[in-house]
């Protein structure tokens, strides 16, 4: 829609000055004002996280049973009967009344460890089982778990078996050093000896720690072929071995070619001493 336009006139003095068309603004559409921007919609809140479920309340612990007056052996066959049953904290709690007690056999209280180990091991304890399966071997060093055991028992029990292995081993070499150290021995054999007559071959011994429990002479005849054995005998001269009149008796000159072996109580060499490399 255009504007609309008026003619108007100036006069002065009445005298006509002009005329002109003029715009009518008041005629003229006016433009609506412009609208404000619609205020920001906000994000709607997060809805709040729902709250933590409540821990499940523990279940009660069980009361210890007393074990007073119940005998050793029915206690400790209680401890197995509840491994058995995979009641494995009551089996724990029934070898560690045995283990308290002071009248326990070694049969019994190795029993006891073995058992309190097992039980550690299937419950995570695996210091405690250590502990147990340890003291099981001081008491039985030979002991093995059947060949059916878990793997969780076994696995505690190889592992402290290995470590006890290499602790008696270092014990007993440091023990044999001592003992070899602390002996002295001298042979008393004559260089020549006329055949046909009998043979002693004597030993002067110091073994101030007794450390000394089996002596033996391994000899041959010749430098060739396989050592044989003699004991040593005791006697007032001290060890003793004697080879006899008929097995010396010869018109031609022989070799004799021996070593003298000492043996600790568990038949192992202490000392070797002689002309056998």
């Amino acid at each position: 829609m255009g504007t609309r336009q008026r003619y108007a006139c100036w006069a002065a003095g009445g005298l006509l000055l002009g005329c002109a068309w003029i715009a009518d603004a008041s005629a003229a559409p006016r433009k609506p004002p412009a609208k404000a921007p619609p205020p920001p919609v906000a994000a709607p809140a997060p809805e709040p996280a729902p709250p933590p479920a409540p821990d499940p309340a523990p279940a009660p612990a069980r009361a210890p049973v007393s074990t007073e007056g119940v005998p050793t052996a029915q206690l400790l066959a209680q401890a197995q009967q509840a491994c058995e049953a995979d009641e494995y904290d009551v089996c724990a709690e029934r070898a560690a009344a045995v283990l308290a007690r002071g009248d326990v056999t070694d049969e019994q209280r190795a029993q006891a460890f073995m058992l309190q180990g097992g039980a550690a091991s299937v419950l995570g304890r695996g210091a405690d089982a250590e502990r147990a399966y340890r003291l099981l071997l001081r008491i039985k060093p030979d002991y093995d778990l059947p060949p059916d055991t878990p793997p969780k028992m076994a696995g505690n029990f190889r592992k402290v078996q290995a470590e006890e292995g290499e602790i008696r081993r270092a014990v007993k070499e440091a023990q044999r050093q001592k003992l070899v150290k602390a002996i002295k021995l001298v042979v008393d054999a004559p260089k020549d000896h006329k055949g046909g007559t009998p043979l002693p071959i004597r030993l002067n011994v110091e073994d101030p720690l007794g450390g000394i429990r089996g002596m033996t002479l391994e000899y041959r005849v010749g430098t060739a072929g396989e050592f044989a054995t003699l004991p040593f005998q005791a006697t007032p001269r001290g060890p003793e071995v004697e080879f006899s009149a008929a097995q010396m008796s010869t018109d031609a000159p022989l070799t004799l070619q021996y070593v003298v072996i000492a043996r600790d109580a568990d038949g192992d060499v202490l000392l070797a001493q002689g002309d056998r490399e």
